[in-house]
């Protein structure tokens, strides 16, 4: 055998430790860091490391077996999942993952690939969740091929175990306080990652007896006291060394309403910081008995890259009194959405604060914003609650059937008949106190919410704008290949321009992720126009390009800009205005990301941050709302329903599948061959980078989930949103 140690199943087994309320990763394993370090091998057959194109998988032959063990921290829920693709298998030959709970007395199947389906290249996933108690200390798993020669291939991938407490429906509670009184006035570091309860006001605690409206400022970027990174696949911590470690330079202003502590700030703040960009959410403040007549506060926030969308979510902690005093900031970032990037990072750091700087007009329109969004968002239940009502609807699998590790889940939910069902958002230190305000990164969904529909508003504004053609709209375009290139020809990822058409060997290229990076317009739209060469006429091939919706939003600006010169951001005009705020969505969506130069240039395609409820809120207006606001029609009608598969004569060029389909910056999947329809269903949604979905299902329910383990998987949501509503019946 190659690869790997042939040896008797004997485990070692990796100690962990539980965090309460947390989801765990025990074991996650894409073989992506070149070893299968962890894993035994027996049988007879062959077993190594393969590698196709970027991905690396664990190639296995005829009998082999390949198997591991974690150790379960205690009385839980265990979720274990994996992906095989198969070649040459026949008759009875399969490849199969096992699982057991109790020392190989009895296996579990988790997924088995069969004869039918060995083309190679499919990769079948599955997943499996069960309860466990205490008695249950440890989990094995097995890959196993079930051949009987030397060609029957199995390529496993993606696996993982992971492990969370169940919510017994009582609030947690901290055995011992770290962030005491003490230890917030005081000059000790914060030597480890705290749990998350440390910024989630105690049941005991009761309304704060002071009042905070000032400005919070932190002169110099801090240094973190600790930071753990647990990948890297770029090398950033390396190439930015210690800035990448430190927040941002900031001043904040808040005001406190009740227990709730609004920031005047809205959305990501640019600065000098060379990676970093920073926002604030809504918190909260409490008063505790052993805080010495402190006040408490908590506020989340958030770290993203300046050109980038990778997001980072933590808290900030710290004490006040009536007397202007405040202690350090405690901090820590425990989770992201950020496939290539993921970090543990904590610390504390000096602050002081400038009640000059807050004016009553500041905070009278703070809590007014505040308070109207808040009123404007969907009713919440745990997800759990759906199977009240539909009871075969496998609540615990969600996503996690489609291969997405809990741990890489930063939340996910359904939205049924006007309710929002979501899960908690877990962290690798418990839940995060402020699901509700954490903040998503958009990636490619922007190419729908911004690209998208501003294309749509702008149409019902100015018809014909849509047919103008790049060339006329953008001077560094002005080349004979792009006359009759259209802006929704662009919008359509349809400009006949590009290197390959197989599926995604443009986007991946290193010459494209140096245009995702980069911070200047002159060059990411001189990349735009000139880096790829026309090889056929317009609407003739789909190639998906970041750059093509860099197009758009660049050919939106100008002739916004030349109709009125006056407005000087597409963005506001187009989006933010006359419908972000008629719907009342959250101040994150004000801005975009834009270059860091005088043109300031939004992304389009990407750099857009939500709510979970911004998100389904605009797929439910989408779906539903026919494009109209305060009886008004404010989206071409013909746009909104070519993008949403309403037309049958338009459902956009086949699209790396020949089900998939992709019009107007909107994905559409025929899902009639999942459910056994006799009729096409297609169902348009929005995706992500690295593992961010919303399906608008035909059945007016919608189904998302933002996670970053590069799977772009929804069956799952697919068979629950039928159980809801028959799709095939529509």
């Amino acid at each position: 055998m190659k690869g790997l140690t042939s040896t008797i199943l004997i485990f070692t087994l990796t100690a962990t430790t539980a965090t309460a309320t947390a989801t765990e990763s025990l074991l996650s394993d894409d073989f992506q860091d070149g070893n299968a370090e962890g894993w035994q091998a027996s049988g007879d057959g062959d077993i190594s490391l393969s590698t196709y194109g970027d991905n690396i998988s664990l190639r296995m032959t005829k009998k082999a077996l390949a198997a591991t063990g974690v150790a379960v921290p205690g009385a839980g829920r265990i979720s274990i999942g994996a992906s095989f693709a198969a070649n040459d298998l026949e008759a009875n030959d399969a490849c199969l993952m096992e699982a057991t709970l109790d020392g190989g007395k009895n296996w579990l199947e988790v997924l088995r690939v069969a004869d039918g389906q060995d083309d190679s290249l499919t990769l079948h996933t599955n997943a499996v969740t069960h309860d466990v108690d205490a008695t249950i200390t440890n989990a094995f798993v097995r890959a196993r091929v079930i051949g009987n020669a030397n060609n029957d291939t199995c390529w496993l991938d993606n696996v993982f175990i992971a492990w969370s407490s169940i919510d017994d429906g009582q609030t947690k509670t901290l055995a011992q306080r770290t962030l005491t009184a003490d230890f917030l006035n005081g000059n000790k570091p914060l030597r480890d990652p705290v749990s998350l309860l440390e910024f989630t006001p105690p049941p005991s605690a009761t309304a704060p007896s002071h009042s905070f409206n000032a400005h919070l400022t932190i002169d110099v970027a801090a240094i973190a006291d600790g930071f753990y990174a647990l990948r890297d696949s770029s090398n950033r911590v390396k190439q930015q060394g210690q800035a990448i470690k430190s927040l941002p330079a900031f001043s904040l202003g808040f005001t406190q309403q009740g227990r709730n502590l609004i920031p005047l700030n809205h959305g990501m703040m640019q600065d000098e910081h060379p990676y970093w960009e920073l926002l604030v959410q809504p918190g909260t403040v409490w008063q505790e008995t052993n805080d010495k007549g402190w006040s408490r506060a908590a506020v989340p926030f958030a770290l993203q890259e300046r050109a980038a969308n990778c997001t980072h979510n933590g808290v900030f902690t710290w004490l006040f009194n009536h007397e202007g005093a405040i202690s350090r900031l405690a901090y820590q970032i425990s989770s992201e959405t950020c496939a290539y990037f993921k970090f543990d990072m904590w610390g504390t750091v000096a602050a002081k604060i400038d009640k000059a700087k807050t004016t009553d007009v500041d905070i009278a329109n703070a809590v007014t914003r505040f308070e109207t969004h808040r009123q404007s968002r969907l009713p919440v239940q745990p997800l759990a609650h759906l199977s009240n009502t539909y009871s075969d609807i496998d609540i615990d699998n969600l996503a996690i059937g489609d291969g997405v590790s809990p741990i890489d889940l930063s939340v996910y939910g359904l939205v049924v008949d006007g309710v929002h069902y979501r899960s908690d958002c877990n962290t690798r230190h418990g839940t995060y106190p402020f699901c509700d305000s954490m903040a998503l990164p958009s990636y490619s969904t922007a190419k729908s919410i911004y690209a998208g529909i501003a294309l749509m508003q702008f149409e019902k504004k100015l018809p014909g704008v849509s047919r103008r053609s790049i060339a006329e709209t953008i001077p560094s375009c002005e080349k004979k290949s792009w006359h009759k290139v259209s802006i929704e020809d662009a919008l359509d990822m349809a400009t006949g321009h590009y290197s390959s058409t197989v599926f995604s060997i443009d986007e991946d290229s290193d010459a494209q992720m140096s245009f995702i990076f980069d911070d200047k317009h002159a060059s990411k739209i001189d990349f735009a126009c000139t880096h790829y060469q026309r090889k056929s006429s317009p609407q003739k091939k789909f190639v998906y390009h970041t750059s093509d919706t860099y197009l758009v939003g660049t050919a939106l600006s100008n002739i916004l800009s030349k109709q009125q010169p006056e407005i000087d951001d597409a963005y506001t005009a187009l989006l933010v205005n006359p419908i972000w705020q008629k719907l009342s969505l959250s101040p994150l969506l004000d801005n975009s990301k834009r270059t860091y130069d005088q043109r300031a240039q939004p992304f389009a395609g990407y750099g857009l941050t939500f709510e979970a409820d911004d998100i389904v809120r605009l797929a439910d207006w989408l779906g539903n709302g026919e494009g109209r606001l305060d009886d008004e029609q404010v989206l071409d009608a013909r746009l909104l329903n070519a993008s949403l598969q309403r037309d049958s004569s338009d459902r956009g060029l086949a699209a790396g599948g020949k089900n998939f389909r992709y019009n107007n910056g909107f994905w559409a999947l025929d899902v009639a061959s999942i459910l056994d329809c006799p009729k096409p269903v297609w169902v348009p949604f929005m995706s992500g980078f690295g593992g961010i979905t919303v399906a608008l299902f035909p059945n007016n329910t919608i189904y998302y989930y933002f996670s970053d383990n590069y799977t772009h998987r929804w069956r799952t949501g697919i068979r629950a949103s039928h159980r809801i509503r028959n799709l095939c019946e529509l």
